[in-house]
């Protein structure tokens, strides 16, 4: 879970720095796409059991990707006024 912090805290920063995102929306992808896949082929095969266990960490991974990017941004908006401010010069 602390792979999925950092990922969404150098996501968000990165967004807000105006930086490039592609190997961001790489490292997103390698945490929700294993979940969503599995997920598809329990409910193809009937497997309840593996369902419950795919929303679970599906929904515990975009939570965690949720929380790690709003804290970035909070602390950005508090340590980084200047940021997303026009400036005069």
């Amino acid at each position: 879970m602390l792979h999925l912090r950092l990922i969404s805290v150098a996501g968000v920063s990165s967004i807000t720095a105006g930086k490039s995102t592609a190997l961001i929306d790489v490292f997103i992808s390698v945490t929700t796409v294993p979940a969503a896949g599995y997920l598809a082929v329990a409910l193809a095969f009937g497997q309840w059991a593996q369902v419950a266990g795919s929303v679970s960490q599906l929904s515990m991974n975009v939570a965690g990707m949720i929380l790690a990017g709003t804290t970035t941004l909070m602390v950005q908006r508090k340590f980084w006024p200047q940021v997303g401010r026009r400036s005069s010069v």
